[in-house]
């Protein structure tokens, strides 16, 4: 068996990595790394063909680059039916951002129709699939978000868990990870917050609930900046939990993935839970609603979720010398992005000019991904021969892998970028 990572490797984006059996040829994941101010940056090249693509969840780090492979080559994708049907949202969108910052897009419209008619849905997890001549493929539920997937290959020669991104803690719109309940040889596992431990989360939501109700009622304009898939229905719910009686406006492409979510009721925790918080939202369906909206008090959630595009520019620059806004960050912000900069007490950037940030903000721990104990867990939980850690920034790597050499006596690696291992 050989395993290159072609991405995904000592960085978050880009996720990538290629096994070969002495039968099969199989990919997981296929995403891209989004950069300030420049084109997104690609996995390693990959030759020959595929017996197939096993797509972890939609998001565009480990979804990004999948059309492209069907711009000159064939295979079967094989994914949830959440996972498709956002993935097709953020495949659409990146194909406008491209045409829009003028750089050359990989893949095509068309592209993105031949990878749709290339694709074997996934039903539900736990639901063994043979994917090739000696691969079997089992999805368990990652609790990232809607149709996120842990991946279980059995293969001729290995058993394989590549986690994809993984969230133990229960979340009012996803139940928590599911562990496997079958023996790992080799592990690929995400490490995101190795090293690190989330805030409780009960406590959280309420402290921000409580402080966006607070500054509605006083009059205030709570600008609530949310990635679209999972985090804005989260919020919703949130709201819903806490009963916060306000106006509460949707904006930007959290309303498409809002509905393609409620498509897939199986996918999700409570539905009806889902259903009740949509029920209170207004979605922002034009440029004059916008304007109409910020001049009475009410809750926004837009996208998108780090500042570097979508309504949340509009409102920002309108709302940055209202003394009544506030500015709510609800996600992990990337080096490099607006968020971060607002994080570091930077200006942000809008079309290339600097803004100096003179509304209020606060910044709140939502996050869908493990933390250093869960991570802890369930690696020992899983127990592999092998372990791989990647999907995290350098240093939480080696600690990861670290930790499992000296701790747990496992054969752990973090794998530089196109570096293989063959056992």
């Amino acid at each position: 068996m050989k395993i290159q990572f072609l991405g995904g490797a000592r960085e978050v984006g880009r996720s990538c990595v290629l096994v070969e059996t002495r039968s099969d040829r199989v990919l997981f994941d296929y995403g891209v790394k989004l950069s300030e101010g420049q084109q997104p940056l690609y996995p390693g090249k990959i030759n020959g063909t595929l017996d197939g693509i096993i797509l972890s969840h939609a998001h565009l780090d480990h979804s990004g680059h999948v059309p492209a492979w069907f711009a000159n080559s064939k295979t079967l994708l094989f994914a949830t039916q959440p996972t498709v049907d956002l993935a097709n949202l953020l495949w659409a969108d990146s194909l406008k951002i491209a045409e829009y910052e003028d750089y050359h897009a990989p893949y095509l419209k068309g592209h993105i129709n031949k990878t749709n008619k290339n694709t074997y849905i996934i039903p539900h997890y736990k639901k063994e699939i043979p994917i090739a001549d000696e691969s079997m493929l089992t999805f368990f539920d990652a609790g990232h978000i809607p149709g996120s997937a842990m991946c279980y290959l059995n293969t001729n020669e290995k058993n394989l868990l590549y986690t994809g991104d993984i969230n133990f803690g229960e979340t009012n719109l996803l139940k928590p990870a599911e562990i496997p309940d079958k023996p790992v040889d080799v592990m690929m596992v995400e490490s995101t917050y190795a090293g690190k431990e989330h805030p409780k989360r009960e406590k959280t939501e309420k402290t921000f609930a409580e402080s966006v109700k607070s500054h509605f009622e006083t009059g205030g304009h709570p600008l609530i900046a949310s990635f679209a898939i999972g985090r804005a229905q989260e919020i919703m719910m949130i709201f819903k939990k806490y009963n916060i009686d306000a106006p509460i406006y949707l904006d930007g492409m959290a309303q498409k993935a809002t509905m393609a979510i409620q498509q897939s009721p199986k996918f999700v925790k409570d539905s009806k839970a889902l259903n009740k918080a949509v029920q209170d939202v207004t979605f922002v369906k034009s440029q004059k609603m916008r304007q109409e909206i910020i001049k009475e008090p009410g809750l926004i959630i837009t996208t998108a979720g780090m500042l570097q595009g979508g309504p949340i520019l509009y409102y920002l620059l309108e709302l940055n010398n209202n003394p009544l806004a506030k500015l709510f960050l609800t996600g992990y912000q990337v080096e490099g992005t607006n968020g971060r900069k607002i994080l570091n007490d930077e200006p942000v950037e809008i079309d290339e000019v600097e803004l100096p940030l003179k509304i209020a903000w606060e910044h709140y721990d939502l996050s869908a991904h493990a933390d250093w104990p869960q991570l802890q867990k369930l690696v020992k939980k899983m127990n592999p021969e092998i372990l791989f850690c990647m999907h995290g920034q350098e240093a939480n790597c080696e600690l990861f892998a670290n930790w499992a050499k000296e701790e747990l006596g496992i054969d752990a690696y973090a794998p530089m970028k196109n570096e293989s291992f063959s056992f």
